[in-house]
């Protein structure tokens, strides 16, 4: 198998469509797990100079009582526009697009069979990915779907706590007392709390220790009992049978997760072992091998993860080192990875992050975010539009470009470690 299919060599610059519910907080990212945490808790859960817990206090009211779940129920997008923004993403000189299929919140954003809290059930009601796929071929884009939601085994433990001080203090948040059974009449009938925020995890913890605060999860050990262990096996094998229906289903051309290499027990796959990626990377490549007579034209990019031929490696805000052979993407966000008001637009800084990224013989991949009702702020659009008309004056030295370098005496100056012939 190749380094990367030709398309990949070939696209150069993608749309990386970082969107969802998360963005009702319009306070920045990780805002599902950040709005159940009490300031001053949450490490990063600050932005415009409010925290998130604060924000969604005084925009939906307090977590006890509207909680993420309800956030999504409050989502619905009714500026969302496939057409509209594919034209522009095309307009721009991007030539492929990722599209956020389920965040750490473990919300999917299509029509998920495997996970009933998606998109076409709760919320919008429609399917985000299959809309945008589907619109973005008529352009000849190249698909890829991102999925991060093997951070969930453990992302949402803060939505089991409670304040520590003020008027609510030792009152549950919704994840603590919301199950299907008293789901009866309410809006989220039918659906299971458990199957979005998953188990609480404090009997797990040594004392003095807590999994409920912090960014990451400050445990060393997780799911080392039976029961914890169980329920870890039950997700890997469900987290499989998500992303392998969305294959069968929406045929896309590349493959993201995010953190490190999901299920490898550490990092923020920690806790469990499982070959669910592997299995799942394999079902991708065969599937389009027996589609094409042999050719592997789809790729998994893996942060974090394995460097082998056929996986790609993100490096997220950037990468300022030597020009690298194996195939890899500078990924950034103008703004917060989730939509954050007042944004600053800048199109001559994105331009030139997209420079170095070529001249180091990456890809680019921009995220500009959506507003929660859908649709692009006028800054994000001229942006995209200022990036086109860039692209159209200078598309052909970016295209298809190669890495150059200069052997001296056998050895490359830019150390790029091209292979050389003997």
């Amino acid at each position: 198998m190749k380094h990367e299919p030709d398309w990949w060599r070939e696209a150069k610059i993608g749309v990386w469509f970082h969107w969802g519910p998360q963005s009702m907080g319009r306070n920045g990212d990780w805002y599902a797990r950040f709005l159940y945490q009490q300031a001053p808790e949450g490490r990063q859960g600050r932005a415009n100079n409010r925290w998130m817990y604060d924000q969604h206090v005084k925009l939906f009211g307090h977590p006890s009582e509207f909680g993420y779940m309800d956030v999504l129920n409050a989502w619905k997008a009714p500026k969302f526009d496939a057409k509209k923004l594919m034209k522009l993403y095309a307009e721009s000189g991007a030539k492929y697009i990722l599209v956020q299929g389920a965040h750490h919140d473990n919300f999917d954003l299509w029509d998920s069979k495997y996970q009933p809290w998606n998109s076409v059930n709760v919320g919008p009601k429609r399917d985000i990915v299959g809309e945008l796929f589907k619109e973005a071929r008529k352009y000849d884009f190249r698909t890829g779907m991102a999925f991060h939601a093997d951070y969930s085994l453990w992302w949402f433990q803060p939505a089991f706590g409670a304040d520590k001080t003020g008027p609510k203090a030792g009152v549950p948040y919704d994840a603590a007392t919301r199950t299907k059974e008293n789901g009866k009449g309410q809006w989220w009938e039918g659906l299971d709390p458990k199957d979005l925020y998953g188990i609480d995890l404090q009997a797990e913890v040594l004392p003095g220790q807590n999994i409920r605060d912090g960014f990451f999860t400050p445990v060393r050990d997780i799911f080392v009992h039976p029961e914890t262990r169980d329920y870890a096996k039950e997700y890997t094998l469900k987290w499989f049978r998500r992303l392998h229906q969305f294959v069968d289903d929406y045929d896309p051309d590349m493959l993201y997760t995010d953190g490190t290499e999901p299920f490898t027990g550490s990092g923020t796959a920690k806790g469990v072992i499982s070959d669910a990626t592997v299995k799942l990377v394999a079902h991708m490549y065969n599937k389009r091998a027996a589609k094409n007579k042999g050719e592997i034209d789809c790729m998994a990019v893996i942060k974090g993860g394995p460097r082998i031929t056929g996986i790609a490696a993100p490096h997220e805000n950037g990468y300022t080192g030597p020009i690298k052979r194996d195939p890899w993407v500078w990924e950034n966000t103008l703004g917060e990875w989730f939509f954050e008001d007042n944004t600053l637009y800048d199109s001559r800084s994105m331009i030139f992050q997209m420079l170095e990224a070529i001249a180091r013989d990456g890809n680019y991949n921009l995220n500009v975010g959506l507003t929660p009702e859908g649709d692009l702020e006028p800054g994000g659009v001229q942006m995209w539009k200022d990036f086109g008309e860039y692209m159209r004056r200078n598309g052909q030295a970016i295209y298809g470009s190669r890495r150059r370098c200069q052997l001296s005496a056998g050895h490359c100056r830019c150390r790029c470690q091209i292979a050389r012939a003997s």
